[in-house]
């Protein structure tokens, strides 16, 4: 999508999914003659189950940047103990599908999505959601990036961040230490530099062979 930007104008409604739009590509988008939504849904569904705009208004409410998904009709969700988004669409025959999604519920239409369970990371009995906290250091960071928790004899896992590329680590945690949106938990604790990410075929990164590479 980023890289066809120029084409957009050709197409009046453009639904997107696969992957969470980063930040600075919904920025990009706001501009763009199309009505762009970004959808969510699993193979489980069959198609999309909720849908929040990219650009332009909607409805008159909020920030484009941080609008919630709505489902389609016929279509509510709740959570389950882990805060995870539990979907029921009868007319697709879904009964209480529990997902691994870490959601915020707005009501049985409406939730934002944080990130995923299989990737919280336990560091001291604090749950920490890596997602929430790339979200708030993308800003501040160039280069790719993501955080991990790494075993830890204190803390059980500390969160670590790790960066593509080269660079200074004690600047990092310095820089980084000054971002005012990060609670005190979510500051990493240490920074590695890899040479380069590895990305799965879909386009996302390699949480799992990251955090292996940081341990050998």
């Amino acid at each position: 999508l980023e890289k066809s930007i120029k084409h957009l104008s050709s197409i009046h409604t453009l639904l997107v999914g696969g992957a969470p739009l980063s930040p600075e590509l919904k920025l990009k988008l706001q501009k763009s003659p199309s009505r762009i939504f970004e959808t969510y849904g699993m193979t489980e569904t069959c198609s999309h189950i909720a849908v929040r705009p990219v650009n332009g208004t909607a409805k008159g409410r909020g920030d484009q940047l941080t609008m919630p998904f709505e489902t389609l009709p016929g279509i509510t969700v709740s959570t389950d103990n882990r805060n995870c988004l539990v979907i029921n669409a009868p007319d697709l025959g879904v009964d209480s599908l529990v997902t691994n999604d870490l959601v915020d519920l707005i009501s049985e239409k409406e939730f934002t999505w944080l990130g995923r369970w299989d990737n919280i990371i336990n560091s001291g009995g604090v749950k920490l959601i890596p997602e929430v906290i790339e979200t708030k250091l993308k800003p501040h960071i160039e280069n790719k990036f993501i955080v991990l928790g790494k075993p830890d004899k204190v803390l059980g896992e500390k969160l670590v961040l790790a960066i593509e590329g080269e660079g200074d680590p004690a600047q990092i945690l310095k820089d980084i230490s000054d971002v005012n949106t990060l609670d005190k938990y979510e500051i990493p604790r240490e920074v590695h530099f890899i040479s380069r990410f590895k990305i799965s075929e879909s386009g996302k990164l390699d949480r799992r062979f990251l955090a292996e590479q940081l341990l050998t």
